[in-house]
């Protein structure tokens, strides 16, 4: 084996080395990649999901004037049952 040879063996093999390892590169950044996406999905999820618990907990329809007058309709509820209750245990 000449020295020319030997070189060109040697350049085709140090080629052929960057070949594979550029694309087991790009593979662990494409599976990195989705990986991001996914969790980044889920977290678009979780926040809307956050979202609609929010506004259920702050929802006027409990908070405002009418929410006002439904527990005092409740708590008079409650009063006239425990009332009645009483009265017929005595």
């Amino acid at each position: 084996m000449n020295l020319w040879t030997f070189l060109t063996v040697v350049i085709i093999a140090w080629a052929i080395v960057e070949i594979v390892t550029t694309q087991k590169k790009q593979k662990g950044s494409n599976r990195a990649e989705a990986d991001f996406k996914a969790f980044e999905e889920r977290l678009e999820k979780i926040e809307k999901r956050i979202q609609n618990l929010e506004a259920i907990a702050t929802d006027d329809d409990l908070t405002g004037k009418e929410g006002a007058a439904y527990k005092e309709e409740t708590s008079e509820r409650k009063a006239d049952f425990t009332g009645r209750l009483h009265n017929k245990l005595k």
